[in-house]
């Protein structure tokens, strides 16, 4: 017997489930070098090469001799910052890996919510 203050029999179950969406923003890429900077020309080859295999980013080349906004790099160039935050720098024993760039560009502007 079902009480009568029950609005649902109890031998039905309900499930619910949360439909999460995906927004996408244009992710910005910045690469920070020098002029005459071989690891800075390959950095910049290889975004290039991203960015014809399809990636969508905005990408910005500056030269860290005409600007002060990220002097602290100056020491480990070429550096690669996507939506401003530090992706990678070149250092001792560092390699600019193609596949963790792109999964990072990939990732970089992936907004979740719940509707």
């Amino acid at each position: 017997p079902q009480n009568p203050k029950t609005p649902f029999n109890s031998n039905i179950y309900f499930s619910s489930t949360i439909n999460f969406n995906i927004f996408f923003k244009m992710v910005n890429v910045k690469l920070l070098g020098r002029p005459c900077c071989i690891t800075c020309e390959q950095a910049k080859f290889l975004l290039k090469r991203i960015k014809t295999r399809g990636v969508k980013f905005e990408g910005q080349y500056i030269n860290l001799l005409k600007t002060n906004e990220y002097k602290m790099y100056n020491d480990f160039i070429p550096v690669i910052l996507i939506n401003e935050k530090l992706f990678y720098k070149q250092e001792e024993g560092t390699k600019l890996m193609e596949r963790n760039l792109v999964s990072a560009i990939l990732n970089a502007d992936k907004v979740w919510f719940t509707p």
